[in-house]
């Protein structure tokens, strides 16, 4: 139902020209057929001399996700409204390994287009955070003399304008670095973690957490990380929640608590640090945290989710898979990156149809 002159002479109101295919009924292959992705209603005067045409765009009929959320089109609610999901969320945990500080205040696009090497994102992943602002950046590595002062945290914070819904800030710790940085993330952190319930790199995380927050107390604000830095999520978690509840009455002023966080392949609590932690504190945060983590993998099973070890929040194990969705036979080889989450379809709740599943 859309003249064939329109198919190659549409344009969106930001300019962009959108050319359809005339032979097909589905120009970008969604599923989503083009008459209902763009509705165009065609009215004329009265002596029909002169004939007006109003366009509606409902989503991108030559884009097979719109809004470049890692939601297709034909499944998305809202096509053009970017929606974070947990895949969201596991790609800014790796995009926390690059060093960022220099583009604080800038787009993630505008440091692709400058030619940055992403060490744990994907080319073809990339894109999805390209519209995403840098708010902060704690950079990391042998030459950054700070890293003493910050026992070698390294993090990331990213802002996404999202239409018609509240600004969001993702917050993002490092994980262990086993080139830059490994003697600071090994003796501040992964060993101290082992045995106890904090380390000098959750001080510093939850120190980052609370001035990123006061900023802006209108944005919603999430937290993501990989391995150590998951490790790292759940105790800044859990300083936000029990400051909250001793300070809080007191003060009138309370630190915002994340709408949802989620890691992946985290480290986890020793059981007898896991039993001394206040059960309060503990189950007012469990649902707002989901740790992923891969059967079979030594940290994300064996230091995070086992009989020794356990994690605050809830626990979803998963099978790893490609991109074609098809199960990894050798699994349980080298399946602990950050990007082997990139391609797990399940983080973009396809399944269960819910965007996102944690929201109510």
């Amino acid at each position: 139902s859309i003249p064939d002159y329109y198919e190659e002479n549409l344009y969106a109101f930001n300019g962009r020209k959108i050319m359809l295919n005339k032979s097909k009924e589905d120009s970008d292959g969604d599923g989503v057929p083009d008459d209902q992705e763009v509705q165009i209603v065609l009215k004329y005067n009265e002596d029909k001399s002169k004939m007006y045409v109003q366009g509606k765009l409902i989503s991108y009929p030559d884009r097979v996700d719109s809004d470049m959320d890692g939601i297709s089109d034909q499944d998305d609610p809202n096509p053009m409204e970017y929606t974070i999901t947990d895949r969201t969320l596991s790609l800014e945990a790796g995009l926390s390994y690059t060093n960022l500080e220099e583009y604080v205040g800038r787009s993630v696009k505008d440091a692709r287009k400058d030619g940055v090497y992403f060490k744990n994102v994907a080319p073809r992943d990339i894109f999805y955070l390209d519209d995403a602002i840098i708010v902060y950046a704690n950079d990391s590595g042998a030459d950054h003399p700070n890293d003493y002062e910050d026992a070698g945290l390294a993090s990331l914070a990213l802002k996404f304008v999202i239409s018609n819904k509240r600004t969001a800030v993702v917050y993002s710790p490092r994980g262990t670095e086993f080139t830059d940085n490994f003697v600071y993330d090994f003796v501040y952190a992964d060993l101290t973690s082992g045995v106890w319930w904090d380390n000098l790199q959750s001080r510093i995380a939850y120190m980052e957490y609370k001035a990123i927050t006061s900023k802006n107390r209108n944005y919603d604000y999430y937290i993501t990380a990989h391995s150590l830095g998951g490790r790292i999520t759940q105790d800044v978690l859990y300083k936000v929640y029990n400051a909250n509840g001793k300070n809080a009455s007191k003060t009138g002023i309370s630190i915002i608590t994340p709408v949802h966080n989620a890691t992946f392949n985290g480290l986890g609590y020793i059981n007898y640090v896991y039993a001394s932690l206040r059960t309060g504190v503990l189950n007012r945060y469990r649902h707002s945290l989901v740790n992923f983590y891969y059967e079979g993998d030594i940290v994300g099973e064996l230091f995070g989710c086992s009989a020794a070890y356990k994690r605050a929040g809830v626990q979803v194990n998963l099978m790893r898979r490609n991109w074609k969705g098809d199960t990894i036979k050798n699994h349980i080889k080298d399946n602990h990156g950050i990007l082997c989450w990139s391609d797990d379809k399940s983080l973009t709740y396809e399944e269960t149809h819910k965007f996102p599943y944690w929201v109510d």
